[in-house]
C-alpha cells in the first residue's frame, strides 16, 4: 500500500497489513494519518489507493492520483470503458472539497463540445464521491510537447486552436475554467485535444469565495496570470482562462516555459513585470505571426488580450490555414 502526501502529493509505500499509528512524510514532515484514517478502514483503503467499489462499475486500475483526488480506468455494460474522478483521503473530510467536487459535477453536465472532456455519471457511493467521464486514449499534452517525436509546431497549434474553442464553448456558458495547463488537455491517439479537469472552475451565478477563499491563489502558477496570481479571485475572468492558453501556446512554439525563476517570489515578479522573447527567437518553426498572436494572449492587461477564446481560436485557424503543406 501507500499513501500520497496531502501537502506534498510524495509517495510513501507501507508494507505489512496493519494500519499504523503514525505516519509522517519523509520530504515536508506533514502528518499522513489522522484519527479518521485510523478509524476508518474504508477511507484509509482510498488514501492509499486500493481499487474503490462503485455500483455498476468494475474499476481496473488506477490512471492518475494526487493530493485530492484520483482517476481510475473503469468499465461497465452500458458505457464501456470511462475514467472515473474519486475523492480521496484526507479531502473525504473536507466539506469545502466535497463542495468543490459536487459543484464541478454539475456544471459540467452543461457543457457538451468535441473538445471538452464529457461527463457521464456522477454520484456517492460511501465512502466515495465519484466522477464518471469519457476515457481519452491517449496522454497529456505535458508528455506530448516533452517527448522524443514531438508533433509539429502547426500541429500543436492545430490542437490549441481546438481548446481555444472549447474554451468559448464554456465561457459562453459561464464557466472559466481557471487552472488551464497541460496537464489538463488530453491529446488522444488521433491528435484530437480534450479540456479536462474543472475542479477549480468558477461556473455562472455561484460564489465561490467560501469554497476557496479571498487572497487564494487558484490554478498552477507557471499558467496563472497576473490578475490571478494576486489571489484576487473575482479578477479572474474568460480573459484569465486566454492567458493560461497563452502560455501553453508560448511554450508549444518556443520549446520552454515563458517565465522561469529559482523560488516563487521572483517567479510572480516575472510574472507580473518581465517580458519574454518572441517565440521566433527561440524557434525557427514560428513567426511573427504567431508570436503576435501569442504575445496578445498573454497581455498582462486583461483588456488587451483577445476579446474572447473564439476570437483566438479564429486568428489560430488562420495561422494554421496558411502553414499546412500544400
Amino acid at each position: 500500500m501507500k499513501a500520497v502526501c496531502p501537502g506534498c502529493s510524495i509517495e510513501t509505500f507501507l508494507t505489512g497489513s496493519r494500519i499504523p499509528e503514525t505516519l509522517t512524510c519523509s520530504r515536508c514532515g506533514s502528518e499522513l494519518l489522522d484519527e479518521a484514517l485510523r478509524v476508518g478502514t474504508s477511507r484509509f483503503e482510498v488514501f492509499t489507493g486500493a481499487l474503490p467499489t462503485i455500483p455498476e462499475y468494475h474499476v481496473q486500475d488506477v490512471i492518475a492520483r494526487g493530493a485530492y483526488a484520483a482517476v481510475y480506468r473503469a468499465w461497465s455494460e452500458s458505457t464501456g470503458i470511462v475514467a472515473i474522478k474519486v475523492l480521496a483521503g484526507p479531502s473525504l473530510d473536507e466539506p469545502n472539497t466535497i463542495a468543490r467536487f459536487r459543484r464541478e459535477a454539475e456544471g459540467m453536465l452543461v457543457l457538451q463540445h468535441p473538445n471538452i472532456v464529457k461527463i457521464i455519471d456522477a454520484g456517492v457511493s460511501r465512502p466515495w464521491y465519484y466522477l464518471a467521464m469519457e476515457y481519452v486514449d491517449g496522454a497529456t499534452l505535458r508528455t506530448v510537447l516533452y517527448q522524443d517525436r514531438k508533433p509539429a509546431l502547426v500541429e500543436l497549434v492545430r490542437m490549441m486552436r481546438d481548446v481555444a474553442a472549447a474554451l468559448q464553448h464554456a465561457h459562453e456558458r459561464g464557466i472559466v475554467h481557471r487552472d488551464l495547463k497541460p496537464e489538463n488537455i488530453l491529446i488522444r491517439s488521433d491528435g484530437t485535444a480534450k479540456v479536462a479537469d474543472f475542479g477549480i472552475a468558477r461556473f455562472k451565478h455561484q460564489d465561490d469565495t467560501r469554497l476557496t477563499g479571498t487572497g487564494v491563489l487558484l490554478g498552477t502558477l507557471e499558467y496563472a496570470s497576473p490578475e490571478q496570481v494576486t489571489g484576487r479571485s473575482h479578477y479572474v475572468t474568460a480573459r484569465s482562462d486566454i492567458y493560461s492558453l497563452g502560455v501553453i501556446l508560448y511554450e508549444c512554439a518556443a520549446g520552454k516555459l515563458p517565465f522561469t525563476a529559482t523560488g516563487t517570489f521572483k517567479l510572480l515578479w516575472n510574472i507580473q513585470n518581465f517580458e519574454p522573447a518572441p517565440p521566433s527567437k527561440l524557434n525557427a518553426e514560428s513567426d511573427e505571426v504567431l508570436d503576435r498572436i501569442i504575445m496578445r494572449a498573454m497581455s498582462k492587461d486583461p483588456q488587451a488580450r483577445h476579446e474572447t477564446a473564439g476570437h483566438l481560436a479564429v486568428e489560430l485557424d488562420r495561422w494554421v490555414g496558411s502553414h499546412l503543406p500544400a
